[in-house]
């Protein structure tokens, strides 16, 4: 009974870890990937809207995701930011360090699990397609949730959730003027390129499992 139950234990464990590779690798693909947001300074014209050079703008940019991701000193380029807009990206960058360090984790944990358990099922399933399955259904509620009650309201619940007890996410263009550069489409987008990584990894585990499953028939 009890072999039993460690086992389900850590065949749930192996699931959630596939999840969260999937998932913290789609967000840090996201950071990394700087020609996504190059290519949103000409598809929302923010060289027109903001008044700065697109060097300006491209320089802040870099110089933000260098402190988050490579630990440099803050700087915005020739964009002047208030204390409270620092302490923001300081908590972002936080966040970041969580996903880069599950992405590693969870990385190593698959790897060591192919090795010397890749026979491993799940009601005659591998990790991954149940990973999948899950994966896809959260984005399914994620998405009616948004149709519900409109992404702004997820934007607003997102930020209330991961940076609880704070207000320096809302910033003021007066003093932080980064905002005017990192506009909402711009995070909608995000979120769309986000979930679509995550929707094409579940779907090619799902596949895969399911080839493999009618190979054995």
């Amino acid at each position: 009974m009890i072999k039993e139950i460690i086992n389900k234990l850590g065949k749930s464990l192996l699931v959630i870890n596939t999840s969260l590779f999937i998932i913290s690798f789609s967000f840090a693909f996201i950071i990394l990937f700087r020609p996504f947001y190059y290519y949103h300074i000409d598809h929302l014209n923010l060289v027109e809207k903001t008044g700065y050079s697109y060097e300006t703008i491209k320089e802040a940019y870099d110089d933000v995701i260098d402190y988050i991701v490579y630990d440099k000193d803050f700087s915005m380029g020739e964009l002047y930011y208030s204390a409270s807009g620092k302490s923001h990206f300081k908590d972002c960058k936080k966040l970041f360090i969580i996903d880069f360090i599950i992405l590693w984790i969870s990385t190593i944990i698959i790897i060591f699990k192919k090795l010397f358990f890749n026979n491993i099922k799940v009601f005659k399933h591998s990790i991954e397609f149940i990973s999948g399955v899950v994966n896809i259904s959260l984005i399914v509620l994620l998405l009616v949730s948004s149709l519900i009650i409109g992404f702004d309201k997820i934007f607003i619940i997102f930020h209330s959730l991961f940076f609880a007890g704070k207000n320096n996410w809302l910033f003021n263009p007066r003093y932080d003027p980064i905002i005017n550069i990192l506009p909402e489409e711009f995070f909608m987008n995000c979120s769309i390129l986000i979930i679509s990584i995550i929707i094409i990894f579940s779907i090619i585990c799902i596949i895969i499992d399911l080839y493999k499953n009618k190979k054995q028939v």
